[in-house]
C-alpha cells in the first residue's frame, strides 16, 4: 500500500495504477474540488464504468473545451498514466482551469486494461465476444470508429490484434 501512495498519502503518479485505483482516485478528486465532477458515460462489454472527469471552473460549457482520452489499447499503460498526470497538471495551473473546460477519459478500454493487469500483460484489444469459431475475443478500439471504418489498416480476422469489429462503433 505504501508504494501505491506518494508523500503524505497523496496519489502516486510515478507508478501504474489499475482500473479500480484509477476510478477511486477520480471520485476522490471530485469530492475534494467543487469544480470537478465525474460522469459515467456508459458501460464496457463486461459492465465496467466508462468514467470521465470534468474540470470546469465556473461551470461546464462556458469556455473552449479540451477532450483527452487514454487507454484505448489495453497494454499501453502509459496512456492512462499520462491522462492522470494531465489531470494533476491542470489542477496545478490556475490559468488552464480559468481559460478551458477539461474532459478527460483516462481508461477507454477498461476490460482490456484490467485483463492486462490480471491475466495477459500484452493484450491489446477489448474483451468483447463477436462469435469467433476459434474463440478469439476483442476488437481493436482504435480501428472501430465509424468514420472510414474498414477502409484499410485493420483486419477482418477476429484473431488479429487489429480486428476492426463487426461494424463501426460496435464497441461501447
Amino acid at each position: 500500500k505504501a508504494q501505491r501512495e506518494g508523500a503524505a498519502g497523496e496519489f502516486n503518479l510515478t507508478i501504474y495504477h489499475d482500473y479500480n485505483e484509477t476510478m477511486t482516485h477520480l471520485d476522490d478528486l471530485a469530492s475534494q474540488y467543487e469544480f470537478i465532477e465525474t460522469e459515467v458515460i456508459g458501460q464496457s462489454w463486461e459492465g465496467r464504468d466508462l468514467k470521465i472527469v470534468k474540470i470546469c471552473k465556473g461551470g461546464c460549457g462556458k469556455k473552449p473545451a479540451i477532450w483527452i482520452d487514454g487507454g484505448i489499447h489495453a497494454r499501453e499503460w502509459i496512456s492512462p498514466a499520462t491522462a492522470l498526470w494531465t489531470i494533476h497538471s491542470v489542477l496545478s495551473d490556475e490559468r488552464m482551469m480559468e481559460e478551458l473546460d477539461w474532459f478527460i477519459h483516462p481508461i477507454v478500454n477498461p476490460d482490456g486494461f484490467t485483463f492486462t493487469h490480471e491475466h495477459t500483460r500484452l493484450w491489446r484489444k477489448t474483451r468483447s465476444d463477436h462469435g469467433s469459431i476459434l474463440f478469439c475475443r476483442g476488437v481493436d478500439g482504435n480501428r472501430n470508429y465509424g468514420h472510414h471504418w474498414n477502409e484499410g489498416g485493420s483486419s477482418n480476422d477476429k484473431c488479429f490484434d487489429t480486428y476492426h469489429g463487426p461494424s463501426g462503433f460496435s464497441e461501447p
